[in-house]
């Protein structure tokens, strides 16, 4: 019985089938239409995201950031945020300066790896005391974990310290002092 319905002659097209054919040519061409327009939105949202603000922060990191020595001190007079989707990396022997009440909210990632030498210090920039510096977690890696954040041979003084929310923190050869918690 198979075998009968391979060995039929073929007809030519009908008009109906045709109709069928084109209908199904015009719904992949809007399809294409929508998808090329879906794509055209997410580059320009990419191109033009930096337009974009948060309230109560004056810098907002969307890229992966590198504090260098040669760029030291980092002055901070405003609150930064950084996305999920960014890393602030920061170099040996910078010294970062926050302004009064001063907060770094990270919700990507925060590598601060000074040496014993040259320790990265977080202090502050006038007379009153910074905000904290504050970890989110951000982004899940592949194993479904929170983000390390990692802070070696850090001085941080003079402001409201650390704070590690839901994400995780590996802290080594950190002197913490004159913090005070809010």
């Amino acid at each position: 019985m198979q075998r009968e319905l391979f060995d039929r002659p073929t007809k030519p097209m009908g008009v109906s089938a045709v109709f069928g054919f084109v209908r199904r040519v015009r719904w992949l061409f809007m399809l294409s239409v929508v998808l090329l327009a879906l794509l055209s939105c997410r580059r320009l949202y990419m191109e033009n995201i930096e337009q974009f603000e948060i309230m109560g922060y004056e810098t907002i990191f969307f890229d992966d950031t590198t504090w260098t020595r040669s760029d030291s001190p980092i002055r901070i007079e405003g609150n930064l945020f950084i996305v999920p989707e960014a890393t602030l990396t920061i170099e040996p022997g910078v010294e970062v300066l926050l302004g009064q009440d001063v907060l770094i909210s990270c919700h990507g990632l925060i590598v601060a790896r000074g040496t014993a030498d040259r320790p990265i210090r977080f202090d502050r920039l006038d007379d009153g005391a910074w905000g904290k510096i504050d970890c989110f977690g951000g982004r899940l890696n592949e194993d479904g974990r929170p983000p390390t954040n990692i802070f070696t041979h850090c001085i941080v003084e003079n402001g409201r310290g650390i704070t590690i929310r839901a994400g995780a923190v590996d802290m080594q050869h950190c002197l913490l002092r004159n913090n005070r918690s809010t």
